[in-house]
């Protein structure tokens, strides 16, 4: 009788563990392009050497969701300086935010460029999941 209430057990846990993985999946990763518009604003190099790209986030999909924005820093010649993103908070849907993503290289150099990249899900703030 034991060894039934133990096969049960694990097989709850199995089951539970595997809806934990499922429900972790269907939150994080790419973003499907249906779900954000993206729209790019200013890409800065500052006196200091540090490099900024700001823009907004719409949310177009069906419920809130965070989300994380990431973007490619080159340098004149087209050399890769660093990748670096931004989170967001949960955005109510249809609702717009902005962003700004610091590049964490330094000693950027003027005319270097800000390259969008892709916009991920984040579990941080998704109230609704997707």
């Amino acid at each position: 009788m034991l060894v039934v209430f133990g096969i049960i057990g694990v097989g709850c846990l199995a089951i539970a563990g595997n809806e934990v993985v499922n429900e972790f999946e269907r939150n994080t990763g790419r973003a499907s392009a249906s779900d954000y518009e993206i729209q790019e604003g200013a890409c800065t190099v500052s006196d200091f050497g540090s490099i900024t790209a700001d823009g907004k986030i719409t949310n177009t999909s069906s419920k809130d969701q965070g989300f994380q924005i990431e973007y490619r820093f080159l340098d004149p010649d087209g050399v890769q300086l660093s990748v670096d993103s931004t989170f967001t908070d949960s955005i109510v849907q249809g609702q717009t935010a902005t962003y700004s993503v610091i590049g964490l290289s330094s000693d950027v150099p003027e005319g270097s460029t800000c390259v969008f990249n892709e916009v991920s899900y984040t579990i941080f703030d998704n109230e609704g999941g997707n």
